[in-house]
């Protein structure tokens, strides 16, 4: 995968999600405002 940062959301679920470098986190983008999943994505590709 990438450098940490912002990638469209794995799950579909939100625009966004960060990808921390190792794995995805539960913080999401959604029309342009930030927030944290509360069923984040344990495990996608």
């Amino acid at each position: 995968m990438s450098a940490p940062g912002w990638q469209p959301d794995p799950a579909g679920r939100y625009e966004y999600r960060w990808w921390n470098g190792v794995h995805w986190t539960g913080d999401v983008v959604q029309h342009g405002v930030p927030t944290v999943d509360p069923w984040p994505v344990e495990q996608v590709g």
